[in-house]
């Protein structure tokens, strides 16, 4: 959803540093893909990334906030991230806890699955593709 636009930027500018707040901690395909806190953007010459809180814990993000007084997103209160909704690299439970506490974003989703026709909004479990039109019917939350 935002890789096209992210490349249209990117061919329009001769030099480009993106800064993100992606932790390892929030997804095992995440700490996978993710080993450097500086990357080249899809190996693109002079286009950046910089990830600051790569290798932070949850409990790191919240020490940083208590410590210098911000204001806490509530998103973290119920996705322990204040990130993309729509992220491939999230675990199933965060597409859970979407559903049930946003479900027109969840909506969208499953829209957007129809579009791609047949493809995986997401991929998540060890690489599996997991579909949001499969998650429409699990309520369970109790354990989330």
């Amino acid at each position: 959803m935002k890789f096209f636009p992210t490349r249209k930027f990117l061919k329009k500018h001769d030099f480009v540093i993106l800064i993100d707040g992606i932790r390892k901690s929030e997804s095992s395909e995440r700490a996978k893909r993710y080993k450097e806190e500086v990357t080249r953007y899809w190996n693109l010459r002079n286009r950046y990334v910089i990830h600051p809180i790569l290798n932070w814990s949850k409990r790191d993000v919240e020490e940083y906030i208590k410590r210098h007084n911000l204001k806490k997103n509530p998103l973290y209160d119920i996705y322990d991230t204040a990130g993309c909704y729509y992220c491939p690299f999230l675990h199933i439970k965060h597409y859970l806890k979407l559903k049930f506490h946003h479900p027109e974003l969840f909506q969208k989703i499953v829209e957007a699955e129809k579009e791609m026709k047949g493809s995986s909004a997401f991929i998540t479990n060890h690489g599996r593709k997991i579909y949001a039109r499969n998650l429409i019917t699990q309520t369970n939350l109790s354990r989330l």
